[in-house]
């Protein structure tokens, strides 16, 4: 019997254009057998099953396409336009929980399959995600979206309907003091909007080299408008971090906010970032920052205050 495997990968487009998304996703393999050897004119089989939260989780749709390969033992298909077994590609919900495809292969065209794996898809359709969400929930964006210069991490409405949302920067945009200690920066505790905080930061403060210039001089995406976050704003970057660290391990020359996988000597268990607000009963000596602590047993994060002369990490943010 042959044995076969195959070089493949999924093409995920982000549509934003259109107004109505097509329903499939673009798959592309090339199809050898063990040896290496390029399977060409070839008529095969191939199964996918969209997996809910886990690789072994619910199938919560199937289907089959039967294909020839070309004389370069390439197939092109779309995930979603294939013989349905069950489900329905349209009833995906891709904003609940995370999706895990399975790929099966019957080489020979007799019903035999063989397991490919089952990969998770790190990036969602943001078209059928859109689609869904805006019948849903009215919402056209999503938290662990690419979208303006970074990744949403915060999308909600205002009273009037209008969609908003806050957008956090692909890395890390320095390391560096908050301030000079013993000098107190007016209009600069807000600790919801990081926005006022950060212009009088820059407007008032001695040192350039601070967190909060670091963050107006961020040009990331082409926008000029970042800034440095509150502390509910930073609070908030780490309630969501599972999905935004997930959209950005998928993109090269990136680093997730809070990473684990960072190594940290035993006096260093602390990954600390800036915010932009003042401790309330110092303003002159201490600004509030976010640590989140890697010791096992230890407190998993803490909202924490330090010196202004200290330095930390820095994340830049802008709404939208």
């Amino acid at each position: 019997m042959i044995r076969i495997i195959t070089i493949f990968f999924i093409a995920i487009f982000f549509q934003q254009a259109f107004a109505q998304s097509p329903q499939a996703i673009p798959y592309q393999a090339v199809v050898r057998n063990a040896s290496g050897n390029i399977i060409s004119n070839q008529a095969v089989k191939i199964r996918f099953s969209m997996h809910d939260s886990l690789a072994t989780g619910t199938v919560v749709y199937k289907e089959i396409h039967t294909i020839s390969t070309n004389a370069q033992g390439l197939v092109n298909v779309n995930i979603g336009k294939g013989s349905i077994i069950s489900g329905s590609f349209s009833g995906i919900n891709w904003g609940k929980n995370n999706k895990f495809i399975q790929v099966e292969l019957d080489a020979l065209n007799n019903n035999t399959y063989i397991d490919l794996g089952t990969t998770q898809m790190m990036s969602v359709p943001y078209a059928l995600y859109a689609e869904k969400s805006g019948s849903a929930s009215g919402l056209q964006h999503f938290v662990g979206e690419i979208y303006g210069g970074g990744v949403v991490y915060s999308v909600y409405k205002d009273v009037n309907g209008n969609e908003h949302g806050l957008i956090v920067s692909l890395t890390d945009v320095a390391n560096t003091v908050w301030g000079t200690e013993g000098i107190t920066i007016p209009n600069s505790i807000n600790s919801i909007d990081g926005k006022p905080n950060t212009l009088s930061i820059v407007n008032n403060e001695p040192i350039t080299n601070n967190a909060a210039n670091a963050c107006f001089l961020y040009r990331g995406g082409g926008y000029s408008d970042w800034y440095l976050p509150s502390i509910e704003e930073l609070l908030l970057i780490y309630e969501n971090r599972l999905n935004v660290n997930s959209t950005l391990k998928s993109i090269s020359n990136t680093n997730p906010i809070y990473d684990s996988n960072t190594q940290f000597s035993a006096q260093q268990s602390y990954y600390n970032y800036w915010s932009s607000t003042q401790m309330f009963s110092d303003q002159s000596n201490f600004a509030y920052c976010l640590a989140y602590n890697f010791m096992p047993g230890g407190t998993p994060i803490s909202m924490d205050n330090g010196p202004k002369s200290v330095t930390l990490q820095v994340r830049a943010i802008r709404k939208f």
